[in-house]
């Protein structure tokens, strides 16, 4: 079994649409264009969802301190 780190996922799945729930309960989702190692990234063309209301955001910017998790693409499980 090969070994990984969150971090190596994450920078793989740079292409594809992922998912962010963030500790104040707004979940986002975009496409994942940076990741940093302190986890802090920029999703572009993404849907917040806050207070049960949607809203669309062309990009934007999450510090890492604030993310509880992140929702990956299935084609990275068997990374």
């Amino acid at each position: 079994m090969s070994e990984f780190s969150i971090d190596s996922i994450l920078r793989e799945s740079k292409p594809y649409v992922i998912t962010i729930e963030c500790k104040n309960g707004f979940i986002y989702r975009g496409k994942l264009i940076h990741i940093e190692e302190n986890m802090n990234c920029i999703l572009k063309e993404a849907f917040v969802i806050k207070k049960k209301k949607v809203q669309k955001l062309t990009l934007v910017f999450l510090r890492g301190s604030n993310i509880s998790m992140f929702i990956i693409p299935d084609i990275l499980i068997h990374f």
